[in-house]
């Protein structure tokens, strides 16, 4: 059996001339003496394992292992495109955008909401009618006034309904003579405040001739 060689813990040098047991050993190179450490053999070399293939038919747990990763990984990769696919139509949907939709479609149209909300009266001098209409006023009770060129103010329910007419002096003793009438107001009082010739005059809700 061939031992392991010495090795001389003073200069370094191998010793060979020993044997199995011994427990003293003399260094041939410096003559240094020493105790022998546990002596191992040299183990036989030992041959790495034939590599193993597996036929068409294996049953071995390494190939299951690997089919079952695999089948693993195609299972994984489906499930993130088809969150990826969910995501990408929640947000077109969100959008206003469908991928889905034709592109032939043409878009509902909006409707032109009539911007007269109430229509009464039409032109003329006659009551209900308007001669150039030039201000109008409402009070907490719906009513409407309505002036116009010819120098007065109509007052109406509010369906549109005529209720009376105040004729407005063109002349006056706060004033020469007046064209037409600048601004009307309800105030708070139910009061109808009428600006003509520089003046303001007030009628009171049931009024034919200015308070002052």
């Amino acid at each position: 059996m061939d031992l392991n060689p010495l090795i001389c813990p003073q200069c370094g040098g191998e010793i060979h001339d020993y044997t199995a047991g011994q427990a003293m050993a003399t260094c041939g190179y410096c003559g240094t003496q020493f105790y022998i450490p546990t002596v191992v053999s040299t183990p036989p070399p030992v041959a790495p394992p034939a590599p193993t293939f597996y036929g068409a038919g294996s049953t071995s747990l390494d190939v299951m292992g690997r089919t079952f990763g695999l089948a693993i990984g195609v299972v994984v990769v489906i499930i993130v495109v088809g969150l990826a696919f969910i995501g990408s139509k929640k947000t077109s949907t969100s959008s206003g955008y469908s991928p889905f939709a034709s592109r032939t479609a043409s878009p509902t149209p909006s409707p032109t909401p009539d911007p007269a909300l109430l229509r009464f009266g039409g032109p003329g001098n006659g009551d209900g009618n308007f001669d150039d209409p030039t201000s109008l006023a409402l009070d907490r009770n719906g009513q409407i006034y309505v002036s116009d060129s010819s120098m007065r103010v109509q007052e109406f329910d509010p369906t549109g309904k005529y209720l009376r007419t105040l004729k407005i002096p063109s002349t006056a003793a706060y004033y020469e003579r007046a064209q037409q009438i600048g601004k009307i107001l309800v105030g708070g009082d139910g009061k109808l405040y009428v600006g003509v010739g520089g003046v303001i005059q007030v009628y009171g809700p049931v009024a034919t001739k200015a308070e002052r």
